[in-house]
Formats: C-alpha cells, structure tokens, sequence
C-alpha cells in the first residue's frame, strides 16, 4: 500500500494571500524599488526579501515595507484582493 500525498485546492484566503504578493512583487518590480532598501527598513537580508516575494505569502511587516517603500497603495492591494475573492466565492455558490 502506497501513501500519496493529498493534492488540495488552495483556500480562499490563500489565493488572496497569492494575489497580494504577486502585486506587491509586481509594485516594487515596476516602481525598480531596490529589495536592499526594504530589507534594510526590516532589519534583514536582501535575499530575505527576494525569497519571500518569490512564494505566495509573505509576513504583514515585510508586505508593508515593500509595499511603502515603492510608492504602492496597502490598503487598496488588499481591497482589491478580498473584493475580488469576495465575488469570486459568491459566483461559484
């Protein structure tokens, strides 16, 4: 008997969190914002920075200093995110 790793879907809020990191990643990509700048505003590593703006979540501090330091909108990345979650999940009910 083989055990085989379960393939889920990701939750609702996990592809929230995906959409807020491929924007804010997009923001300071856009805006040339250098990553040194942001990890140096958080006490850390440029790589530090490079890897988590890489994966599909990232920790509430760092979303904010990238999202700050390169001019972007916080609140709105993340209205825009849960509106669009938001209607999503009701179209699929």
């Amino acid at each position: 008997m083989s055990d085989s790793l379960e393939i889920r879907e990701p939750s609702k809020y996990e592809r929230m969190a995906s959409h807020i990191v491929r924007a804010t990643r997009d923001q300071v990509l856009t805006t040339k914002t250098n990553f040194t700048t942001i990890a140096e505003s958080l006490g850390l590593v440029r790589q530090t920075v490079s890897k988590r703006l890489d994966s599909d979540d990232l920790p509430l501090s760092m979303f904010l200093a990238a999202q700050l330091e390169s001019g972007g909108d916080p609140a709105a990345v993340i209205a825009q995110a849960t509106g669009s979650q938001a209607l999503a999940g009701k179209e699929a009910e």
